[in-house]
């Protein structure tokens, strides 16, 4: 068979090679790039998976599975999780007040509150919705009583969601199959249409036509099993490394070799073949006695872990940048921070937490309080009408010319303007009372995110209260403190014994036109 002749990249001949030898090596690169295929068959997306925007039920049950998994055996998992629960909702949990001034509606909500425990439910919500992508809060409505109770359906008990056949965005029901077990042991399978007015769904990382959405943990859960993998790769390797302690060497013949090993001390073999027992391994402060035939060289690990540090860290990089944590938060670990950096890397964080914040807001907490007012009023326990003191339309006229001119005034008009605006706003007179609907809307305050400097925030909410562009309440809500709760203790710390008033005469934080 003739050879083949080889050129290099100039086009000049360089050696020969018979027909054979290159198809053989032509055999093996083909082999070993099968191999490769298949063992990273995992780690391939089909084309048409990379624009998918909405996983099947199986590929939706396997994401929440995998979530589920990680946040219960993973370290990190659990850290991602857990770590949001602590920084969205803080020590006490959102905060909420009516809108409307009526004095039947706030308690109202607060029995609502506490009867369904919202305090500890909360958290609860978010968690579901970052750990499945989806959390599915049923309300139970007493059309007599008015009240509303509620519980979490499981995420993989809805199977599928109806919506409009026109409109993607409009959610008609909810299909929910469920099983429960008898008396009798045998399981027995339900099934349920949940009117979607029933429902308050909670979703994440969807397109809003999308029905279902996306674990918090699904873009990163690769890299969590790849950490796992490299993390029990270093622990075996540590262990083969540092099994053998010592190296002993035998003069003599190989028998004379086998007859001494046989009889060293082995963790391995717990007796011979003779069933002689053998010592275990020593212990610190053992004396070996041996002939110069014998010698002893203590080997050394020499595990290298520098060696392979680097690809464990970026594999935890990407972890981190996949949920957006700050790497020292994801590992608990700020050791080779500086404070500079940690603040830098804590604004990304910090964004999203608001961004948390806002989007339970407007998805959960809102919707749900203002069905709790409407069933109230629906069941006739809350009014259906309310007042509002609002300033006269010739007073507002009035005013907005005062603030028209004061960008334009001199100094001394600046001051006159000014106490001219302030008389406005203290006159009754310049209010009236109107009989407007009931309001449904509830104002929400967040614990904050983190304290710096607690002096300093102190006195930058001071100045903002002192230029009135704040309220006290608001001022109290964000320094962490509970509005009513504060001025129920202040006020009975303003009495003795008796219940008499014992320092009238001290200007009550709390105590203003706004709270009275």
């Amino acid at each position: 068979m003739a050879d083949i002749l080889l050129y290099d990249h100039r086009g000049t001949p360089v050696s020969t090679i018979d027909r054979v030898t290159l198809d053989q090596q032509f055999q093996a690169l083909g082999e070993s790039l099968f191999y490769l295929e298949e063992e990273n068959r995992s780690l391939w997306y089909k084309l048409t998976q990379l624009e998918q925007r909405e996983l099947s039920r199986d590929e939706q049950d396997t994401a929440v599975d995998q979530s589920r998994k990680y946040y219960y055996r993973h370290p990190y998992g659990r850290a991602i999780l857990r770590g949001l629960q602590i920084f969205v909702f803080g020590a006490k949990g959102v905060l909420y007040k009516a809108q409307d001034i009526h004095p039947a509606v706030q308690p109202w909500l607060d029995a609502f509150w506490k009867e369904n425990k919202m305090g500890l439910r909360q958290i609860e919500w978010g968690f579901r919705a970052w750990r499945d992508g989806n959390a599915y809060l049923r309300l139970f409505t007493n059309e007599i009583t008015g009240k509303i109770a509620v519980r979490f359906v499981n995420d993989k008990e809805i199977t599928d969601i109806k919506t409009d056949d026109n409109d993607a965005e409009k959610i008609i029901s909810y299909h929910r199959i469920w099983s429960v077990k008898k008396h009798s042991g045998i399981r027995e399978t339900k099934e349920e249409d949940i009117p979607a007015e029933e429902i308050i769904h909670l979703s994440f990382d969807k397109d809003s036509d999308i029905k279902k959405g996306r674990p918090l943990l699904e873009p990163v859960l690769k890299r969590l099993e790849q950490y796992d993998d490299w993390l029990e790769g270093r622990v075996i390797l540590n262990k083969l490394k540092g099994s053998i302690w010592a190296h002993k060497k035998v003069s003599g013949t190989p028998a004379q070799v086998a007859a001494i090993a046989a009889k060293t001390p082995d963790r391995t073999r717990k007796s011979s073949e003779d069933t002689t027992t053998l010592s275990k391994f020593p212990h610190w402060g053992t004396i070996l006695t041996t002939s110069d035939s014998v010698s002893f060289e203590m080997m050394e690990a020499k595990v290298n872990a520098n060696d392979t540090a680097e690809d464990g860290r970026q594999i935890r990089l990407a972890i981190a940048a996949g949920v957006l944590f700050p790497e020292f938060m994801l590992a608990a670990d700020a050791s080779n921070s500086s404070y500079s950096s940690t603040m830098i890397a804590e604004s990304p964080f910090v964004g999203m937490i608001r961004f948390f914040r806002f989007f339970l807001e407007e998805a959960a907490f809102k919707s749900l309080l203002q069905k709790v007012i409407e069933a109230g009023i629906a069941a006739k326990k809350l009014p259906a009408t309310s007042t509002e003191i609002t300033m006269r339309e010739s007073e507002k006229i009035r005013l907005a010319k005062i603030r028209t001119l004061k960008p334009l005034a001199t100094s001394q008009a600046l001051i006159s303007l000014c106490e001219q605006e302030d008389m406005m706003l203290a006159n009754p007179e310049s209010m009236e009372a109107k009989e407007i609907p009931t309001k449904t809307e509830v104002d929400l305050e967040w614990p904050p995110i983190t304290v710096r400097d607690l002096l300093k925030e102190t006195q930058a909410y001071g100045e903002q209260l002192a230029m009135g562009v704040i309220s006290k309440e608001t001022t109290a809500l964000r320094l962490g403190n509970d509005w009513d709760e504060e001025n129920r203790k202040i006020q009975r710390e303003a009495m003795d014994p008796e219940g008499r008033v014992v320092n009238n005469e001290e200007e009550n934080f709390f105590d203003d036109e706004e709270h009275p």
